[in-house]
């Protein structure tokens, strides 16, 4: 499944999710997209049993949602990911050398790809020291805010 048809599942489910009157949370996977959507009013409602308060406003009628592929990591790794909505570039241009490459050390604000994003392309930096482990997508792939990007080892 392609990134822009995982986009379109996803936004489907949320349609059926907001549409509907029963459904209070939606969860899917298929190979390695994981797509879990929770209704707002669901989380309200949760967090209320817990604080002994119950909410019955209808202005939570957003929703909550994720889609990333959900890489296995070791206990001693972690993972960088996406910020904003975007093209994934591992290189500043076309047939040149990646910013980073697996075995890779990374130190903090390091930076390992670029995203375009609205004709703009903009660094992305190690939030922490590391060594990459592998990448987690490859050039030119869409990605959005929580997508894993790299799976490092914390130094």
């Amino acid at each position: 499944m392609t990134t822009e048809e995982s986009i379109v599942l996803t936004r489907r489910l949320l349609n059926l999710l907001e549409s509907s009157t029963s459904l209070s949370e939606i969860a899917f996977k298929y190979g390695d997209m994981q797509v879990h959507l929770i209704s707002q009013n669901q989380i309200a409602a949760e967090n209320s049993q817990e604080q002994g308060i119950l909410d019955d406003s209808s202005d939570n009628a957003s929703m909550y949602y994720s889609v990333a592929p959900s890489p296995v990591t070791e206990p001693s790794t972690s993972l960088i990911q996406c910020e904003l909505h975007g093209v994934f570039y591992h290189s500043p241009s076309p047939g040149a050398a990646p910013f980073v490459q697996p075995g890779d050390i990374i130190e903090d604000g390091k930076q390992i790809a670029i995203i375009e994003a609205m004709k703009m392309l903009n660094a992305v930096e190690a939030s922490k020291k590391g060594r990459i482990v592998r990448a987690l997508v490859k050039d030119a792939d869409v990605v959005m805010p929580g997508t894993p990007l790299f799976e490092i080892e914390e130094l």
